[in-house]
């Protein structure tokens, strides 16, 4: 089953794996994205509000397929911030650090993009 927004977020994480120099300032917009993907694929309750109108078997089908991208595919751009040049993961963190502010403010906090910097610092180390 084709959902235009499942394949809209593959297609936002082949850019993030194949294209990052041409990323720059829209990190912020992608990591809300993942943050919001997390949210959706680990909270069915939310998920079903959002597929609203859909049949049952598209919804869990879009719901399958969520949680496949929130997993694997979305853990890699974290794995892969090690490739990005300095400036590139500065902009990487500084945008992490963003989300995860915004995040800490909602009710109740969340810690999706705060686990997330935790991770990128410890791949990161050796950079300095």
């Amino acid at each position: 089953m084709r959902n235009k927004n499942v394949e809209a977020l593959r297609t936002l994480l082949d850019l993030c794996h194949s294209d990052t120099s041409a990323l720059q300032d829209t990190w912020n917009a992608i990591l809300e994205c993942f943050s919001r993907l997390d949210f959706l694929a680990w909270t069915p309750a939310m998920a079903t509000t959002v597929m609203q109108g859909s049949t049952q078997i598209s919804k869990d089908a879009i719901f399958q397929s969520l949680r496949e991208l929130a997993g694997k595919p979305v853990e890699q751009v974290f794995v892969n911030s090690v490739k990005l040049p300095s400036e590139s993961v500065v902009e990487f963190f500084t945008a992490l650090c963003n989300v995860s502010a915004q995040e800490l403010r909602q009710t109740p906090a969340r810690v999706f993009s705060l686990q997330k910097l935790v991770e990128i610092s410890y791949y990161n180390m050796a950079r300095i």
